[in-house]
């Protein structure tokens, strides 16, 4: 590794990046503005770029501010996304659906937040959460 420093810094030829290399590196900061506006507000998600709009955006952007569930597509509607968004934020409860949600799920939000008792279905309330 060392050899091709020395020869790429002692060399006057001009290095050509990749194109494939700028794209990626645009598109890692393009993320990062969004995971941070989303961060601060998840409200944010529902202004991302269509080309923003996959699965491992939505997982990223779950994991800083659970509350995008109330504005995610219904394909996203899973246990696991439901998952992902209650242990960030136990208020992502509110937006589940019923038929979704999970034992597993319920028990995330209520031992997180004691209040998010009120939006677990009846059928999970067995007396154990």
């Amino acid at each position: 590794m060392a050899q091709i420093q020395d020869y790429l810094l002692g060399s006057s030829e001009e290095i050509i990046v990749p194109a494939i290399v700028i794209d990626v590196e645009k598109e890692r900061e393009e993320w990062k503005y969004w995971l941070n506006k989303i961060e601060q507000h998840y409200d944010e998600i529902s202004n991302i770029p269509n080309h923003l709009k996959n699965k491992y955006f939505y997982y990223e952007a779950a994991n800083v501010n659970g509350l995008i569930l109330k504005h995610m597509p219904p394909e996203y509607h899973t246990a696991e996304f439901y998952e992902i968004c209650v242990k960030n934020n136990s208020r992502a409860i509110m937006h589940a659906k019923k038929d979704v949600l999970t034992y597993k799920v319920c028990f995330l939000a209520v031992a997180k937040n004691a209040a998010m008792f009120s939006y677990i279905p009846e059928e999970f309330t067995s007396g154990t959460i």
